[in-house]
């Protein structure tokens, strides 16, 4: 993400500044210019995931009963998962990652 500042700061200088004529010039001069306002320029890969979000908050909640069991063993103490599938899982999703990266 990129945040580019167009604008400028206008101080004025009273007394210790330049004569009241200039400054009037320079502000007649000043009240033309279009005012510049700030940007922000987002990665293609964060809107990529703004869209997803969305995405997945459109999707219908078709899993609410199997989420509802998993919190029922949980509570109960019985829930379990395979080591090795959780850790298939993670190196899965950084190959990806890296994959995506490049």
């Amino acid at each position: 993400m990129k945040i580019q500042r167009n604008h400028s700061t206008r101080i004025n200088k009273g007394r210790s500044g330049s004569p009241p004529a200039k400054r009037q010039k320079a502000s007649a001069s000043e009240s033309r210019k279009p005012v510049k306002k700030d940007a922000i320029k987002l990665s293609s890969r964060s809107n990529e995931a703004r869209r997803f979000t969305e995405l997945a908050k459109l999707a219908p909640d078709v899993r609410s009963e199997k989420i509802d069991a998993i919190k029922k063993q949980i509570k109960a103490g019985t829930y379990s998962i395979p080591a090795d599938s959780v850790a298939r899982s993670i190196a899965d999703f950084h190959t990806k990652l890296k994959r995506d990266d490049k």
